[in-house]
């Protein structure tokens, strides 16, 4: 028996669409409550919030989105067929950031997730897809990092 290239890129495109926007089903998602999806939950917070230290010697709010758009672009890069070199030390660096540039690193990250959506929806290759499948997983946990965060950051 053997899948249909077009079943796992709908099948990618929705976790994806999961992960990054919450889903589409006003009574919740596959494996996230209903807004819980990285731009939902990015939407309310603050620069002065994003740039918090929750926990003494840990990361930012603003570090874990630095972080996740970084991946985002190494993974696009190989993804149309690039060896791009990492330096993932460099991508946590990004610590404290203003309002102007908090909005910035959230565009910045829709923009790449769009374009990467695009690319992703044009590829019959296994391995660049299982690259879409690595930015879900990978996005998915540190969207769980940063919903902690949160509930520090909101005193909730």
């Amino acid at each position: 028996m053997s899948v249909d290239v077009a079943d796992i890129r709908e099948t990618l495109s929705t976790v994806l669409v999961e992960t990054f926007e919450s889903g589409r089903n006003p009574e919740g998602t596959m494996y996230l409550d209903r807004d819980a999806g990285l731009f939902d939950s990015l939407a309310t917070v603050s620069a002065e919030q994003a740039s918090q230290e929750v926990i003494p010697s840990g990361t930012t709010i603003a570090a874990q989105v630095n972080h996740s758009l970084y991946y985002l672009e190494i993974l696009e890069r190989y993804i149309i067929g690039k060896t791009p070199k990492a330096d993932w030390a460099e991508s946590w660096q990004l610590q404290d950031v203003s309002e102007e540039a908090w909005q910035a690193l959230k565009s910045d990250l829709k923009t790449t997730y769009e374009r990467i959506g695009a690319t992703l929806q044009m590829q019959d290759e296994w391995d660049k897809l299982e690259d879409g499948f690595a930015i879900a997983i990978h996005t998915a946990y540190h969207l769980g990092a940063i919903r902690q965060m949160l509930k520090l950051v909101k005193g909730e």
